[in-house]
């Protein structure tokens, strides 16, 4: 058998060359006067009206006619109105608030899309990768890197979905975000080559290494945010990848 092929590949960042021009480009460029400051003005004119109202009571004791308006452009009163609008209207801003919050949900879920824009490279080079290993059972590791975002698993995942590849593979995908220990990891795999087993991190180990030299189809193992099991002496990440160099290994 010959020894297990091993590849590396990293994902760059891309950068926008052109700033896309937004909606609110225009009100940036021309800032109106905030509605706040505008109501602090009205509040300002109505308390100085109602000064100069008192003073002139004081001196000559006869009512003055702007009495009343001061009155009615008190502070409470406009901030009671604008309360009551934002109430009354509050109900048909709602929906296309949860619409956008119910969009933004389903586009962070961790689904296969149906197409990759700007990763034909590196699409190109999983694939090349995955199918002769695939095709003629042999095994393999392969390391992709890059910064977050940049569309690493969607691209293994993307590539896994082929058809050309159905029936040909058992998939394990783990997201190393959610083990307790790095240890814990060989329990997730066996427990998802076996669902009756149950036993400790150190009998997983063992297990693993008899199971992925038995006779069957090939196992594809996808560990998702692998630097979660990093340790002071890297001794699972070492028994991680010396898994596909053991004899008669069907694990890629």
């Amino acid at each position: 058998m010959s020894p297990a092929v091993q590849n590396q590949i990293n994902f760059p960042c891309r950068k926008l060359s052109v700033r896309r021009k937004m909606d609110f480009d225009h009100d940036l460029a021309s800032p109106t006067k905030s509605p706040r400051k505008e109501t602090s003005d009205v509040a300002n004119e109505a308390e100085q009206s109602v000064r100069l109202t008192r003073s002139s009571s004081r001196t000559a004791q006869t009512p003055t006619p702007s009495i009343p308006h001061a009155v009615c452009l008190s502070p409470r009163k406009v901030h009671r109105n604008l309360f009551k609008n934002t109430v009354a209207s509050s109900p048909a801003k709602e929906a296309p608030l949860i619409t956008s919050f119910a969009k933004a949900r389903q586009a962070l879920h961790t689904t296969t899309p149906s197409t990759i824009f700007c990763r034909d490279k590196e699409l190109a080079v999983i694939e090349n990768f995955m199918r002769p290993l695939i095709d003629e059972r042999k095994p393999g590791s392969m390391y992709i890197s890059g910064r977050p975002g940049t569309g690493k698993t969607a691209c293994v995942t993307h590539i896994l979905s082929n058809k050309t590849f159905s029936g040909k593979f058992e998939l394990i995908f783990v997201n190393c975000m959610l083990l307790c220990t790095p240890a814990s990891i060989f329990q997730h795999i066996a427990q998802q080559l076996d669902t009756k087993w149950n036993a400790s991190a150190k009998e997983a180990l063992p297990f693993l290494e008899d199971r992925l030299t038995d006779t069957g189809p090939m196992i594809v193992l996808v560990l998702d945010e692998i630097d979660q099991m990093s340790t002071r002496d890297q001794s699972v990440l070492y028994a991680i990848f010396e898994l596909p160099a053991l004899k008669n290994s069907r694990l890629i």
